[in-house]
């Protein structure tokens, strides 16, 4: 879910300021696909940009809106380590550029607790994509230590089989009970085994929670059909992306994969 402020969301109504509109459209384009600043300087969308609200041509050749020039620079920058680098130096806490210019009379400075600026919406809005990454480098993890299939360890004397013994020590490590690790460890391998689903994890292109949720929609299917829908929901959600559409929320994601599973072919099912 994208967090976007008061400031850009409020629509026209009371209290509404019609100086203030381009700004935010502005803003909610440039966002999601980039736009030239003055002085001819391009910004590259990368995969966790948002969408925003609005297209229109003459909104992209208004003045780039009044972001800070180092939380600009973040938009440049792929979900990965130069991200959490760039974002760490950043930091939180009042915002030191000055907004006053987009706050209507009466209302809160901008760039506080409760009246974030349009510069805290980009680092929630990459922090987000972070989180993404980060859940995508764990699942890596896991696979790597417990391996891509479960490995079953035949009993010996009066022991018993044994599932996944690497699950004791993954557990100890990540503080976790032995079957909580091996719900972890199945959802790694569930998730790697989507390769067009975890791209756009890596990428900050779709929440961790979205991905978990549309595998555990398709659990019930075979491995065949479950690649299928796991890749026909990613590819749509790629080219949402490329168009510049909204970002799908958690429930439209499994309401689309629950389209597709529907239009599967029998043998399929």
């Amino acid at each position: 879910m994208v967090l976007v402020p008061r400031l850009l969301t409020r629509l026209p109504g009371r209290g509404f300021s019609p100086r203030l509109w381009p700004t935010r459209r502005v803003l909610l384009r440039w966002l999601s696909r980039g736009i030239r600043a003055r002085g001819g300087c391009g910004i590259d969308r990368v995969g966790w940009t948002r969408a925003g609200v609005t297209h229109s041509p003459t909104a992209a050749r208004r003045e780039v809106p009044p972001i800070r020039p180092a939380v600009r620079q973040l938009l440049t920058l792929p979900a990965g380590p130069a991200l959490v680098e760039a974002l760490t130096a950043l930091g939180w806490g009042p915002c030191p550029a000055d907004h006053s210019g987009e706050q209507m009379p009466g209302d809160p400075p901008l760039g506080l607790p409760g009246s974030p600026c349009a510069c805290q919406v980009v680092l929630l809005a990459a922090w987000e994509a972070v989180a993404s990454w980060v859940s995508a480098q764990q699942a890596h993890g896991l696979v790597t230590a417990a391996g891509p299939e479960p490995v079953i360890v035949p009993p010996v004397g009066a022991a018993p089989e044994i599932t996944d013994p690497a699950r004791e020590e993954i557990a100890a490590a990540l503080h976790l009970s032995p079957g909580s690790a091996a719900n972890r460890i199945h959802a790694a391998r569930e998730l790697t085994a989507h390769p067009d689903l975890m791209g756009l994890v890596s990428r900050g292109q779709l929440p961790g929670l979205s991905a978990r949720l549309l595998l555990a929609d398709v659990a019930n299917l075979d491995a065949e059909a479950a690649l299928e829908v796991t890749a026909a929901v990613a590819g749509r959600v790629q080219k949402r992306w490329l168009a510049g559409s909204r970002v799908w929320t958690c429930a439209e994601v499994r309401r689309t994969a629950k389209g597709i599973k529907h239009n599967l072919a029998p043998p399929l099912l």
